[in-house]
């Protein structure tokens, strides 16, 4: 229908009243479609911000990232080497300096001989060192030790003899194993008494080996013990 055809009278009488209606509610139609559109007009503006806010953040984050990955790296190197930047080396200066004096050699000033020399080693890097650490070191894989010069030096400075003399039977064989390892024990308990827990177990793998071996019979092991004591 046609817009004229609207605000034509129908056939018959119509009254101004009737003409009055049909004109307002073309003009709240016409109302209504222009408010549909400045509504989606507001919401592509709204669409259109968001866009550019999340544009702006999305910079935003990468700028800052790029930021914390170098400052980062800064902070690794500088503490490292003590500075965020590597320091650049001192010019070097020129040497103007020429050299007039002539030297003659002789075939004694080189040491033409291949064989290796040792290193010379500072006079205490030899000596074995008197802890419980070292004591420790010396027991065999079977809990007992060797009556030898190094564990003649963890008792104190003695000698390997010295303590052999001491040992109240024939020190030889199994016999001074026995009589060594009876000598380490005393030196734990004794000397490292205040370090029970470092040693505990390596005494008790001691022990062990102690009462698997085989004593002569006017002999027992508490009376090896306490002359083992007397030495410490």
């Amino acid at each position: 229908m046609k817009t004229w055809d609207v605000l034509q009278p129908a056939k018959g009488d119509l009254s101004l009243a009737s003409v009055q209606m049909q004109v307002d509610s073309i003009r709240a139609l016409a109302s209504a479609n222009i408010s549909q559109v400045l509504d989606r007009s507001e919401q592509l503006d709204c669409l259109s911000e968001k866009a550019d806010s999340l544009s702006q953040s999305a910079a935003t984050f990468q700028r800052s990232s790029t930021k914390k990955s170098g400052g980062f790296f800064s902070g690794l190197f500088s503490s490292l080497f003590g500075s965020s930047t590597p320091a650049e080396p001192p010019p070097m200066e020129s040497c103007s300096y020429s050299c007039t004096t002539s030297y003659s050699f002789r075939d004694s000033d080189f040491d033409l001989d291949d064989t290796p020399h040792p290193p010379s080693a500072h006079p205490l890097a030899s000596q074995p060192q008197t802890t419980l650490s070292a004591l420790v070191t010396l027991q065999l894989a079977d809990g007992s030790w060797n009556l030898d010069e190094s564990l003649a030096h963890q008792m104190g400075g003695k000698g390997r003899r010295e303590l052999e003399e001491a040992c109240p039977v024939k020190c030889v064989g199994v016999m001074s194993r026995v009589w060594a390892t009876l000598l380490a024990l005393c030196v734990m308990k004794i000397k490292y008494s205040d370090k029970e827990e470092e040693w505990e177990l390596v005494a008790t793998k001691a022990e062990g080996w102690l009462k698997k071996q085989s004593l002569p019979s006017d002999l027992t092991l508490e009376q090896l013990r306490a002359d083992a004591r007397k030495c410490v």
